[in-house]
């Protein structure tokens, strides 16, 4: 739990994001453009991190390694690298 609330603290939405990865458990496609608007149930995090983007007036919870950002603050874009290299190393939580 402990990247959850690193995440929740340290991310300040709103921010644009582009979809980077395909995932079965997501509509996203490669491109696809969102806005990320907070992170999702603190239920979602047994195997990823999940953000909440607006989604076809709806709001939809995604995958957070799914996405790269667009124009971050530096704060924001420092904790997103943090994330990626996390899940590149193949670390779990």
């Amino acid at each position: 739990m402990g990247w959850y609330y690193y995440l929740q603290d340290g991310l300040k939405s709103p921010f644009k994001a582009r979809c980077i990865q395909k995932r079965s458990t997501s509509p996203l496609k490669i491109g696809d453009l969102v806005e990320v608007i907070g992170m999702g149930e603190e239920d979602d995090y047994m195997h990823d991190m999940y953000v909440n983007i607006k989604w076809n007036k709806d709001v939809l919870s995604v995958p957070l390694s799914q996405l790269e950002g667009i124009k971050l603050s530096k704060k924001n874009k420092q904790i997103m690298e943090d994330w990626r290299y996390w899940v590149k190393r193949g670390y779990q939580f």
